[in-house]
């Protein structure tokens, strides 16, 4: 590896948060034994498309990585936290007028 590679190497390395997830992708969940499933679409560290009750949602709100790799966004009446514990990732959502969903996330092949 030459000095420029090794050099931007490490400066990747030192932007990332520690222990963050990689989301670059499109991730699903929730769809198991009928249920009213999720799917969020990513690209780099933000989210370009949510499906959730049947439909595509105007997402307003993008996203922040936060410290520890957690990854937020919004919609009109909603918000939700993307966050990752080993290889177990999920999506809580936050709707106005429900209590809080937790969904087992996996990456779309």
């Amino acid at each position: 590896m030459d000095l420029r590679a090794y050099i931007l190497a490490a400066a990747v390395a030192a932007a990332s948060p520690a222990g963050a997830a990689d989301w670059d992708a499109t991730w699903v969940g929730g769809f198991d034994n009928g249920g009213d499933g999720v799917q969020v679409i990513i690209a780099g560290d933000t989210v370009v498309g949510f499906f959730l009750g049947g439909d595509y949602l105007e997402v307003t709100d993008p996203g922040a990585l936060a410290a520890d790799g957690s990854l937020s966004f919004k919609w009109d009446g909603g918000a939700a936290t993307l966050s990752a514990a080993g290889d177990s990732h999920t999506l809580t959502i936050h709707a106005a007028g429900a209590a809080d969903r937790v969904i087992e996330l996996k990456r779309d092949q």
